[in-house]
């Protein structure tokens, strides 16, 4: 039986090839000699962000600054990943708010159209009308 040739990659060698671009970009192979060496205190000091990002959102905007520069690019990330998370939660909650009162809003809307529709003008055209009728039965 013959093989078929292809003029494809083979799905192994191009994911080397992709992770190998990836790591000379990133230049993710001297973040990890440096986080080799700062592994102890690193460990330590991402369980104390992890606790403090967990905390007040007020403490975490005014150290950001200070920690931006000593971060590491996973603690970055889960910096994002967590804000991410605040910013999800506070949409959804926009968005709940709005549902709940969503029929509220559709009559109150209404109200308005009717208000607007039944202007101060044709109301007073109306009441002197009315004085006019009962001016002529007296």
């Amino acid at each position: 039986m013959a093989e078929q040739i292809t003029h494809k990659k083979g799905l192994k060698r191009l994911d080397k090839d992709k992770r190998l671009l990836l790591k000379q970009y990133y230049q993710l192979d001297d973040a990890t000699k440096q986080t080799a060496e700062q592994s102890t205190p690193t460990s330590s000091s991402e369980t104390k962000d992890a606790g403090e990002a967990e905390g007040g959102a007020g403490d975490m905007a005014v150290e950001v600054p200070e920690k931006l520069a000593e971060s590491t690019l996973d603690q970055l990330l889960q910096a994002h990943n967590l804000l991410l998370g605040r910013e999800t939660a506070a949409n959804n909650s926009i968005k709940n708010t709005i549902y709940d009162n969503y029929y509220d809003l559709v009559k109150v809307n209404q109200l308005l159209r009717e208000m607007g529709e039944s202007t101060l003008e044709t109301r007073v055209g109306q009441l002197a009308d009315n004085l006019r009728r009962l001016r002529k039965d007296r």
